[in-house]
């Protein structure tokens, strides 16, 4: 790992060699890395040790702007990043919502979501985890396919630009992913889970879980379609909050490509609602944002009353709103601009297991794992229809039997204004914490 005072050393000469062949303004920031990852395939592992440092350099001159991203921080990767990012901007018309690069602000927290057990974690280490858990889920009843990896990596990153801003932070971060393939005679079903900590993960018995819920799956029957309330399961649920996230951007906000957009103090969701930008904990929270700029966190929606969007600096500023040190990129972080999104989303955790949120469900569905098709979703009306590969029925309080893979079509802003239960079980990931859900006024077939 680059030291701290060698990466912003090598952000500073980007920024000077910027200035020095006409930049009028300049930012240059870097993301140092390093770690291990292992992939157990087929019985056969796949080991990964790795360090990389990559460069973004932006730059405005007479209001054109341009971007320039390469790979390392030597000088000659230095230069190649500032001539790529003026080449850029002397081609480009001038920008009339330029307003700048972010200006200094004192950090909080000396660093974001840092962990030193990872430093521990050798390659050796994360071998043995991917091959212990592939072997488990291989090792269960019915499984025709297991893999698993784990990957822990620590990282940093430098920001400086002309305005005077000059901040460093870094980060931890560990996961771990299994998959597996349950098969009787024809019928086949796969499950995959992740955990992410920005300490060590415990899988528990993450495997063996997988493992059970692709083999429960295999007796699969069909439902007619309608609409019925939907038990999203913690490690589902974060994609209506994905979903949400698009609508609370500052950018879209600004563009009217949200619509939240002039909704801040209206209720506009179930008062069962709360989230907040807590960047006191979470998998990607950091001590400043990628422009340098402070993470600030706060409420987002309280009671469902919409309180507060995501900014960056230029979305802030052209909507004449402070930025909320929400400017993150990527990925990878270093090959694109900053864009307002989450550090830490956090749906508060309401009380009662999953169990509990099913027993008060007379006729709907459950969905666990993954969400297919998120991506294609309307992210200016908030529509979605996605793929559930694991559902399942639910009569009477109970879950009943498994599902074909399901469709699930809806809005996500109809769903949470439809919100009918909130579980105690947050999951984190990258961005976001969100318990189990219960909504309404999806439509399933499956």
């Amino acid at each position: 790992m680059r030291t701290r005072d060698a990466l912003l050393g090598a952000a500073e000469r980007a920024v000077h060699r910027a200035q020095r062949r006409g930049a009028e303004e300049a930012e240059a920031f870097l993301w140092n890395s390093e770690g291990a990852g292992a992939l157990c395939f087929g019985g056969t592992l796949y080991p990964k040790s790795y360090e990389e440092t990559g460069l973004a350099v932006r730059v405005a001159t007479q209001g054109r702007t341009g971007l320039g991203c390469v790979m390392g921080d030597a000088d000659d990767a230095l230069d190649l990043g500032v001539d790529q990012a003026l080449e850029v901007a002397r081609a480009r018309p001038p920008d009339p919502q330029w307003r700048g690069f972010a200006d200094p602000e004192p950090a909080a927290r000396a660093h974001g979501a840092w962990d030193a057990r990872i430093e521990a974690m050798d390659l050796d280490h994360i071998l043995r985890d991917a091959r212990d858990l592939a072997a488990r889920a291989s090792a269960m009843p019915d499984v025709r396919f297991a893999q698993a990896n784990s990957h822990a990596y620590r990282y940093q990153i430098a920001v400086v630009n002309t305005r005077g801003v000059q901040a460093h932070d870094q980060g931890t971060v560990h996961s771990v992913r299994v998959e597996a393939r349950a098969g009787r005679g024809a019928r086949e079903r796969s499950m995959e889970h992740a955990l992410f900590s920005r300490g060590p993960v415990e899988p528990g018995d993450l495997p063996e879980w997988v493992a059970g819920e692709a083999r429960a799956g295999l007796d699969a029957s069909g439902l007619a379609p309608g609409t019925r309330p939907v038990v999203f399961a913690r490690e589902a649920a974060w994609g209506l909050v994905f979903l949400l996230a698009h609508a609370l951007n500052g950018r879209r906000v600004h563009l009217a490509q949200s619509a939240l957009a002039g909704k801040v103090g209206e209720p506009v969701y179930a008062p069962a609602l709360h989230v907040d930008e807590d960047v006191s904990s979470g998998i990607r929270t950091g001590a400043i944002d990628d422009e340098g700029v402070p993470a600030r966190g706060g409420p987002i929606v309280e009671a469902g009353v919409l309180r507060s969007f995501f900014w960056d600096t230029a979305s802030g500023r052209l909507a004449g709103q402070r930025s909320t040190g929400n400017g993150l990129r990527g990925p990878p972080r270093y090959q694109s601009v900053p864009n307002p999104w989450p550090m830490n989303l956090r749906v508060a955790p309401g009380r009662g297991s999953l169990d509990d949120l099913i027993a008060g469900v007379a006729d709907g569905v459950l969905v666990r794992g993954g969400l297919m098709g998120l991506n294609q979703s309307n992210l200016v009306s908030g529509d979605f229809s996605v793929v559930a590969p694991s559902a399942w029925r639910i009569e009477r309080g109970a879950v009943t039997h498994a599902l074909p893979r399901a469709t699930l079509a809806g809005n996500v802003h109809r769903c949470l204004r439809d919100l009918q239960g909130v579980g105690g079980d947050p999951y984190e990931r990258p961005s976001f914490a969100v318990p189990s859900l219960v909504v309404g006024g999806i439509t399933v077939a499956g």
